[in-house]
């Protein structure tokens, strides 16, 4: 049945989790391996970081004699003298302050990291710091280049190990996924236009023909076609309020997810959201079917209850009822098999005709002429749920 799939011919979405990496925006990552060493490597290592200890022990002392001798010095001074040092130091602190920004301009200008041992000339220094603004350029430039590039790579050596930490860890739906629908295309045909509506609903019924066992397709079919745009119109809303929903809900995670989980988690969200749109959709069909039922109402059509008005004016109301069973050959010959009322008509069990369409004023029944796809119910809404617009 076409509603079943809220009128839905395909789904079509696009995960991007080149998008989620951007938006997560990672201040750094962090991995671990396991590596065993040469002992060649071992022995040299704790040499340098005993060479490397021994040298920083060296200069640990000094310092720590320093301070020492400086504590006795400052115990034996007298207060004028360490206050005329103060001043003194709060004079030379703020000269040097005023000169910080001029020494900080002058460091940059005359910064060389590819000072070399061999005699310093004009010509050497201007080659050396010349060298030294072009590899800041091109470190800056380097720094520019899209991290996720880095992070592929890293993914691809430690799928396992590889974290790292999101700066924005909830991230809007709409930034990551896009779905979209291709809609049956009855929901764009000319049968739910407001003028071909207006044309079924124009005809006069008085000049139709008329049977108990079938009824005149002129006759009844506004009143599918009325439904048919209503549900159109109503599954319309359902897809723009869920998409809306969908969208504006956030995909939060403190730490970049591998891509295949990332597509497994995604892809789930989708399935979610495409499934609780279709329920919602039923449950609003449900509703609507179960409201007619209950209410009872006495429908235009003249199915469930036939209305007439007797030679005094008077109204007279006969119980609906329908074939159970039909049956017309290639011949033109029909064979109808008991009725059931409208009455004690179920959802599971429904009293239903056939549609036909009979050639003008005439009650004559060819097999060519019959909708076999489009049942009519005791309320036009049983039938018309049932149909397959096949």
């Amino acid at each position: 049945m076409l509603f079943n799939e809220i009128i839905i011919d395909e789904i079509r979405s696009t995960i991007r989790f080149d998008l989620f990496y951007s938006q997560c925006y990672p201040t750094y990552c962090a991995y671990s391996y396991l590596h065993r060493f040469h002992i060649i490597f071992i022995i040299t290592t704790l040499f340098g970081i005993l060479g490397d200890l021994s040298f920083i022990l060296k200069f640990l002392v000094r310092f720590i004699v320093a301070m020492i001798l400086r504590w006795k010095h400052k115990n034996t001074s007298n207060n004028t003298t360490s206050t005329n040092i103060r001043q003194n130091r709060w004079i030379i602190l703020l000269h040097q302050l005023q000169l910080l920004p001029y020494q900080i301009k002058q460091k940059i200008v005359r910064l060389n990291i590819f000072e070399d041992q061999t005699p310093c000339t004009p010509i050497t220094i201007f080659r050396e710091q010349f060298l030294t603004r072009i590899f800041i350029v091109l470190i800056s430039i380097c720094s520019i280049i899209s991290s996720y590039d880095i992070y592929q790579e890293l993914y691809e050596k430690y799928p396992n190990t590889l974290k790292c930490s999101c700066q924005q860890v909830s991230i809007l739906y709409k930034m990551l996924i896009n779905v979209t629908f291709v809609l049956h295309q009855v929901y764009s045909n000319d049968l739910v236009s407001s003028t071909w509506l207006y044309c079924v609903s124009s005809l006069n019924p008085i000049e139709l023909s008329y049977t108990e066992f079938f009824l005149n397709f002129r006759a009844k079919g506004a009143a599918y076609f009325q439904l048919l745009f209503f549900f159109c119109s109503l599954a319309e809303s359902h897809i723009n309020d869920a998409t809306d929903i969908f969208s504006n809900t956030r995909f939060i995670n403190y730490h970049s997810l591998p891509p295949p989980l990332f597509v497994q988690q995604t892809v789930a969200i989708i399935e979610s959201y495409i499934d609780h749109m279709r329920d919602d959709f039923q449950r609003s069909v449900n509703w609507n079917q179960i409201g007619l039922d209950i209410n009872q109402v006495l429908t235009g059509t003249n199915t469930n209850v036939y209305i007439y008005i007797n030679k005094n004016g008077s109204f007279i109301f006969k119980k609906g009822y329908f074939v159970r069973r039909f049956y017309l050959g290639n011949d033109g010959n029909y064979a109808v098999t008991g009725t059931c009322e409208c009455e004690f008509e179920y959802k599971d069990i429904p009293c239903l005709r056939k549609n036909f369409l009979f050639p003008n004023r005439t009650n004559e029944l060819r097999y060519g002429y019959i909708f076999l796809d489009l049942p009519v119910g005791c309320v036009p809404l049983n039938g018309f749920l049932i149909s397959t617009f096949s």
